[in-house]
Parts: structure tokens; sequence; C-alpha cells
């Protein structure tokens, strides 16, 4: 919305309340979901920062007004729209580091206002939407659980008892464009979690988490072992204890 108020302007309209009486338009019967979502999705997709920011503050406004009845037939189109914008940082190619920083502060944005939107429709709707994405394979990927993508880029030989975690981390290399997508999916992880939803708790315990320290947990207790039978030392625990995955596991966990 573009406003600009008059000059001397006695009635003190703001764009602010505008554009709140705007919302409140849309969001007034669960009829106008249909036509509401594409609108808010392609002012999202806009090079305009402030129509960026209107739509992320409307959309959860909306959801809750029209309910999740009327939003269950959009729950797709509402998740790519905010995933284009969690996603960017890793997919949008040749970004600058401000134009990087940007794009992080957008995802940000969009990862409270995904918060927001799961709240709005409660458990079994949004929240089910955004853990069904194949994103979520990347990430089961990158915590090491199905053909982990990293390589080992040093000597082998030189992985073994008394070597350091951090000495090991070192020569384990994930691919740039890997890591950034972790980060993305890292906070789309946090946004979901945030929102409390039962249901959505049950899955990332059950489907990521879970999985996670168990894989970590069986590579140490291998190590450990494997360690013991060579010199009775328990050193060779970071061998086991891919660093990648422990990383990626650990910053899930945090979130």
């Amino acid at each position: 919305m573009i406003f600009t108020p008059p000059k001397n302007d006695t009635n003190n309209i703001t764009r602010d309340e505008l554009l709140g009486h705007v919302v409140n338009a849309m969001a007034c019967c669960p009829q106008f979901a249909a036509l509401g979502i594409p609108l808010l999705s392609e002012k999202l997709g806009s090079t305009h920062k402030p129509a960026k920011t209107d739509s992320l503050q409307a959309l959860p406004i909306c959801l809750e007004a029209w309910g999740p009845a009327a939003v269950k037939p959009h729950l797709q189109a509402v998740w790519l729209m905010l995933k284009a914008e969690l996603m960017a940082p890793a997919t949008v190619e040749g970004l600058t580091p401000d134009q990087l920083l940007t794009k992080h502060a957008a995802a940000t944005a969009a990862a409270a206002a995904l918060t927001q939107c799961i709240s709005a429709l409660g458990p079994g709707y949004l929240d089910q939407q955004v853990l069904s994405d194949v994103i979520f394979e990347d990430l089961m990927q990158y915590l090491g659980l199905v053909n982990p993508p990293w390589s080992w880029k040093g000597d082998v030989s030189a992985v073994g008892p008394g070597v350091t975690t951090a000495a090991a981390a070192a020569e384990w290399d994930l691919p740039d464009k890997a890591q950034k997508r972790l980060v993305c999916i890292a906070q789309i992880v946090a946004a979901v979690a945030a929102a409390g939803v039962a249901s959505s708790s049950t899955s990332l315990c059950k489907d990521i988490l879970q999985p996670a320290v168990t894989a970590l947990l069986d590579d140490a207790t291998a190590a450990a072992s494997a360690a013991r039978a060579n010199d009775g030392s328990s050193g060779g625990v970071a061998q086991g204890l891919r660093p990648v995955q422990a990383n990626c596991a650990v910053l899930c966990l945090l979130h």
C-alpha cells in the first residue's frame, strides 16, 4: 500500500491504519481465502520491501480469521509462498554479501510469520504441510541418516585414537550450497517447533531428532569399541562422531 498524507493533514490518517483496515476487510469472511492468498503471495514475491512486510504481517491475521476449513485447500500455496522466502539465501545465485544479508533478514521475517501461521491454524494443517516437504529429505541426508552428501578430504589413516573432534571436523567437507540449505532448513525446523503445535512436535521428534541422536550414539559406541580393541583407550570416539552430522543434529536440537 502506498499512502502519503497531504501536508497539514488534520485527520492524522496513517499508512498503518489504512493497511489495518484493508487486512480486516480481507479477513472478514472465509470466502475471501481463495482470492486473498494469491494476492498475498504476489505481494510477498515483490522486490518492494514494504509490500513483502505487509504480506507477512497480513497472512497470519487472515489465516486465523478465515479458519482451517477455508484455508485447507490452499495450504500448499501458503507454504510455497513462505518457502520461497525461507530458502532464498540458499537458492538465489550470485548474491553479493549485502544482498545475502538482506535475504537472510527476509528469511528470518518469513520464519516468524510461519510460526504465527501454524499457530493460527492449529495442529494438522500447515505444520504437516511443511514437514512433508522434500527439503526434509535433504535434512536427513545432512544428518547422515540417508546417503550423506559430505566427503572425506584428508588422510583416512590420520583419523583414529587420539584425534580430536575439532581436528576431524576440519577434514570433512560439506558442499557450500548444502551448508546454506542446512541453515535455511534449520530455521524452518525452529519456526515449526516454536509454534508449539503438538502434531508437529511429534513429527520432529519421531522423524528427525530421534533418528539423528540414535545415529550419533551408534557411531560413538562403535568408535569407542574399536578404540578399546586397538589400544584400550577411548580416543577413537572422534572417529565415529562424524563432525558434520554432529553439528547438524546439535543445530536442530538447539532450535
